[in-house]
C-alpha cells in the first residue's frame, strides 16, 4: 500500500474511515514507519487538530463526523499496544466489547448470553479473553507424552465421526515440529495437510483449500493460522505447544466455534510454561472450564516466579538509582 501511495497512484486524502483488522498484531508487528507514512497520508482526526473536536456530527450518520474516524478490531488488545494505539484514536475514543456471560458464577451454570458494553471516554479498557462456544481442556503433561495423548485424542474423535471426518486443526510454534507433528499423523493413517511461514503462497492456499474442502481433514501448522482464519464447520483445535501468551492462545482458540458453532480445544501444557499458567487458569474458571490441579499447581509456581523477577526488576532499579 506504501508503494502504491508513493508512485503517486493512490491518493487517501478523501478516506473518512480508517479499519485495522487485528489491530494488536498489526500496531505491534514493527511496522511504524510504514504506519506512520498511511496516517500522514490520511485525513486528519481530532487528536491531530483540536479544531476538529468543536465541529458537529449529523446525529445518526455514521462518518458524518469531521476528519477521520478510525476503528480498531482485535480478540485482544494488551497494555502494550494501547499506548500506540493512542496515536491512531481521538483523545477518549469509545471502547466497544462484545462477549460472553462471566460462566464462573451461578453455580458453574453455562450461559450463551452476550454482554455488548460500551464505555466512553476510552474507560473500561481491561483486557478482553473470551471464546464462549469453545470448549477448552488443558492436559498438563511431559513433552514425550504428547504424540500418544493426540494420537489417543484422533483415535476417539474418529470413533464418533459420520461419513465425513471432523477436521483437526493442531498448532506448534516451530516448523520443525510442524513436520515432525505432521508426519506421526500421517504414520497414523491421518490425511494431513501443513502450514507454516517458509511455504510459498500458492502451497500455504492449496494446504488451507484442502483442508477446507475436507480432503485432508487434519491441518498442522505455526501461528500463520492463528488470526484471520475462518473455517466453516472447523469443530477441533489441538495446541501440541503452548504459545507465549493468552492473547495468542484465545486467537488460536478461536479459531473453533465460530460464528456461533460450539467447538472444543485441547492444548498440551508443560511445566516450562508455568509462567503462563495463572492468566490461563483465570481463563479457564471464568469460561466454566475444568482445571487440571496440575496446573493450579504450575499456576502457584508461575506466580512466584512473576512476583521474583519484579521484585529484582525494581532492586535493579533501586540500585540504578542509588548509583
Amino acid at each position: 500500500l506504501v508503494a502504491v501511495l508513493e508512485s503517486g497512484a493512490l491518493r487517501l486524502r478523501r478516506a473518512r474511515m480508517l479499519v485495522i483488522d487485528e489491530a494488536d498484531r498489526m500496531l505491534a508487528l514493527g511496522f511504524a514507519e510504514q504506519l506512520e507514512t498511511l496516517r500522514e497520508a490520511l485525513p486528519r482526526n481530532e487528536r491531530d487538530d483540536e479544531t476538529l473536536r468543536s465541529e458537529p456530527a449529523t446525529p445518526g450518520v455514521m462518518g458524518s463526523r469531521p476528519g477521520r474516524q478510525t476503528l480498531l478490531f482485535s480478540a485482544t488488545f494488551p497494555k502494550t499496544v494501547r499506548a500506540v494505539a493512542k496515536a491512531w484514536l481521538a483523545p477518549g475514543p469509545a471502547i466497544v466489547k462484545i462477549e460472553a456471560s462471566d460462566k464462573s458464577a451461578s453455580a458453574g451454570k453455562r450461559s450463551n448470553e452476550a454482554n455488548v458494553a460500551v464505555a466512553a471516554g476510552g474507560k473500561g479498557e481491561g483486557r478482553t479473553h473470551d471464546v464462549s462456544d469453545v470448549e477448552q481442556t488443558v492436559h498438563v503433561c511431559a513433552e514425550h507424552k504428547k504424540a500418544r495423548k493426540l494420537l489417543k485424542h484422533l483415535t476417539e474423535l474418529r470413533k464418533n465421526d459420520g461419513r465425513s471426518r471432523s477436521r483437526v486443526l493442531v498448532f506448534a510454534n516451530r516448523i520443525k515440529t510442524v513436520n515432525f507433528v505432521g508426519e506421526t499423523l500421517r504414520r497414523h493413517g491421518e490425511k494431513v495437510g501443513c502450514l507454516h511461514g517458509e511455504l510459498k503462497q500458492e502451497k500455504r492456499e492449496a494446504a488451507l483449500r484442502d483442508f477446507k474442502s475436507g480432503k485432508t481433514p487434519c491441518l498442522v501448522a505455526t501461528d500463520v493460522a492463528g488470526r484471520g482464519l475462518d473455517i466453516t464447520g472447523l469443530e477441533h483445535v489441538v495446541n501440541w505447544d503452548m504459545p507465549g501468551s493468552v492473547e495468542q492462545y484465545t486467537h488460536r482458540v478461536g479459531r473453533a466455534g465460530r460464528s456461533g458453532r460450539k467447538g472444543a480445544a485441547l492444548s498440551f501444557f508443560t511445566r516450562n510454561m508455568a509462567p503462563l499458567a495463572p492468566d490461563l487458569v483465570k481463563l479457564l474458571k471464568r469460561g466454566g472450564h475444568f482445571v487440571d490441579p496440575n496446573l493450579e499447581v504450575l499456576a502457584e509456581v508461575g506466580a512466584a516466579l512473576v512476583a521474583g523477577k519484579e521484585a529484582d526488576m525494581g532492586g535493579a532499579e533501586e540500585g540504578d538509582a542509588n548509583l
